[in-house]
């Protein structure tokens, strides 16, 4: 695939590649930098794995580089919990970690790793033949599981791009994690066709006045959102950046028919495109244009679209047969996307043989879809314990499990709470029924975007007939605590506040500090969107998202709302 990349430095050697805030790096550049680490790597990175911890510039060298030397590339995100870091590299016997990338030269800095697994159970190093990247997903047993990427797979979904309407001009903007394979389409897509990626911090992408003067600058073109981050930016009227894009792609999770719906009517000159696949697909599987006569058409419903090139999808029922025509049923997919599998042998049951499938295999994806009589395909549900949380796909009963390890709780139960927009864990405990948000017994087993909404402990544990964990009982015991929680504004002294009142209506819990972390009370940056919206309303001020960033806590923001004379 790295002839691709030559090829697009050949064609326009002067041509912005790679832009950030404080660098501009032309594609002949940027070439020097990736051939250079690229030596480096030959020499000194013995095994077939490279993993990275790097800022997004440095890595797009590296990852670019390792195409050129013939290594597999293992991206881990800063928010990646120590444990779950560890048992990554373990899993895969990595030895080879970059920490460190000079962009002036390209020279990387190697640390050599002893691999956790005795050398009887390293993988083979030809299964990594062909495979360009790992990207790890959760496991139910509570293991991440490393999905081998194909670089094939890359080449045929990204190069000269069959899904949406690529031009010369178009510039790309990155700033997905890099272990969310989002991140393969917005580096790769421009990289291998010639077009420029700048790169974003994603505060520039939630604060709306940041992104649409990046838009300008830049002259960014075409964007990629979770549907949750869509969502909460539409609905909050966090336009203004996304309506002077070309092109907005969204997806990683159920598209809001409402979120689109209004911002086609907002910004119809914008293309908007749902994109759905599992990550053992290579990204995108499925991928619709969103318009106003399709959603009008439907209304409540979005489709996923249909196939994207060389891609194979089919419904299978409950016994296991291939069903025709219009249907629903459990999704299967194969054809030019398909994974090599996963790296050692946990979950391949997934990867099945059929003689039907393009290349000999299916993937089972877990989901319930419907597909209609033009072939259009449509998400119904999951089938299994798995839920997407900011776009990363994780595994409920794995999260569970981490939690137990880390010594939680004997007992553990976990599930997505629509309203708190995140999850909720419910605990054996010895003592009272009581709510809290946070354990730092869990902070080292959980990444970022795992960590829960509410930890609920319950002093009793029901269990069902046949003394096994009754989950439903337990789930409306929890919830209904929650929903008990005392929330602003029902007495004298919550109304006298109503910067917290604020806060504990979109938190659903008292808050006890007010000079707690944002993020330590249970924002994330979906719901930070809510507070903005929530404080320009009712103060009267013009916050940027930046603004309450920085002002870290609720007393933070009270002084500067003070500071700008709002109260």
């Amino acid at each position: 695939m790295f002839d691709l990349f030559a090829q697009a430095c050949a064609a326009s050697p002067a041509r912005a590649a790679l832009v950030t805030a404080t660098l501009r790096l032309s594609y002949a550049e940027l070439a020097q930098r990736v051939l250079r680490c690229a030596g480096e790597l030959e020499r000194q990175a013995c095994g077939p794995l490279v993993a990275f911890e790097l800022a997004r510039p440095q890595a797009v060298v590296l990852m670019l580089a390792c195409l050129k030397a013939g290594k597999t590339f293992l991206p881990i995100d800063a928010g990646t919990a120590p444990a779950v870091r560890d048992q990554m590299l373990g899993s895969v016997a990595c030895d080879t970690l970059v920490e460190q990338l000079d962009m002036d030269s390209g020279a990387p800095s190697l640390r050599q790793l002893v691999p956790a697994v005795a050398s009887t159970a390293r993988p083979d190093p030809a299964r990594f033949d062909g495979v360009m990247s790992l990207m790890f997903t959760s496991g139910s047993t509570g293991r991440p599981k490393a999905v081998m990427v194909r670089a094939a797979s890359v080449r045929n979904l990204l190069h000269a791009p069959d899904f949406f309407t690529l031009r010369p001009e178009d510039v790309f903007a990155t700033y997905s994690p890099l272990s969310f394979d989002a991140s393969t389409f917005e580096i790769f897509t421009p990289l291998l066709n010639g077009n420029t990626l700048v790169v974003l911090d994603k505060n520039e992408v939630l604060a709306a006045s940041a992104l649409a003067a990046a838009v300008r600058r830049e002259g960014i073109s075409v964007l990629w959102l979770t549907a949750g981050l869509f969502q909460a930016m539409v609905l909050a009227g966090q336009c203004a950046g996304l309506a002077g894009l070309r092109t907005l792609l969204v997806g990683g999770d159920k598209v809001d028919w409402h979120a689109a719906r209004r911002f086609l009517a907002l910004a119809p000159q914008v293309a908007l495109y749902n994109g759905y696949g599992p990550t053992e697909n290579t990204v995108f599987t499925t991928v619709a244009r969103l318009d106003v006569a399709v959603l009008d058409g439907a209304p409540g419903v979005v489709p996923i679209g249909r196939p994207v090139r060389g891609v194979q999808c089919v419904l299978r029922d409950d016994s296991g047969e291939l069903l025709s025509g219009p249907a629903s049923g459990r999704l299967l997919v194969g054809g030019a996307g398909l994974a090599a599998g996963y790296v050692g042998t946990t979950g391949n049951e997934a990867f099945l043989d059929h003689p039907q499938a393009v290349g000999g295999r299916f993937y089972d994806t877990g989901d319930q879809v419907r597909r209609d009589g033009a072939g259009t395909y449509y998400f119904i549900g999951r089938q299994d314990a798995q839920v997407k949380l900011n776009g990363h796909r994780v595994d409920l009963n794995g999260i569970a499990q981490r939690c137990i390890e880390a010594g939680l709780a004997p007992r553990v139960i976990a599930w997505y709470h629509a309203a708190l927009g995140g999850l909720v864990l419910a605990c054996a405990d010895c003592g009272p029924d009581r709510v809290t948000v946070a354990d730092a017994r869990i902070d080292a087993v959980l990444s970022a975007w795992e960590r829960p909404k509410r930890i609920v402990n319950l002093a009793e544990w029901t269990l069902n007939a046949n003394g096994k964990t009754d989950a439903a009982a337990l789930r409306a015991r929890a919830e209904a605590l929650i929903s008990a929680a005392p929330v602003a504004g029902d007495d004298a002294a919550a109304a006298a506040d109503p910067l917290v009142a604020l806060a504990e209506q979109l938190l659903g819990v008292r808050i006890q500090d007010r000079r707690a972390k944002l993020f330590a009370l249970g924002f994330d940056s979906v719901s930070m969107l809510g507070l903005q919206a929530g404080l320009n309303e009712r103060f009267g001020a013009d916050l940027d998202l930046l603004d309450i960033y920085e002002a870290a806590s609720l007393a933070g923001i009270e002084e500067l709302l003070r500071d700008r004379c709002c109260i």
